[in-house]
């Protein structure tokens, strides 16, 4: 049980790092934008992505609306 993860030893840096590391994976997979600063062809764009297989269930959530 020494070895679980709670008993490891975490430096400063290593702390930095991983905190580092996910603040940049959070930015690459999602921003925050006001939909009023939406340009035409920032709005075409969106409308033209495809969804990734995997996600079709989601399709619920705008087919009731």
């Amino acid at each position: 049980m020494a070895n679980g993860p709670k008993n490891r030893i975490r430096t400063h840096a290593t702390d930095e790092e991983g905190v580092a590391a996910w603040h940049q994976a959070a930015a690459r997979d999602r921003r925050a934008v006001l939909t009023v600063d939406l340009t035409d062809e920032d709005i075409a764009a969106i409308e033209a992505r495809e969804m990734r297989p995997g996600f079709e269930h989601l399709n619920i959530e705008v087919d009731d609306a």
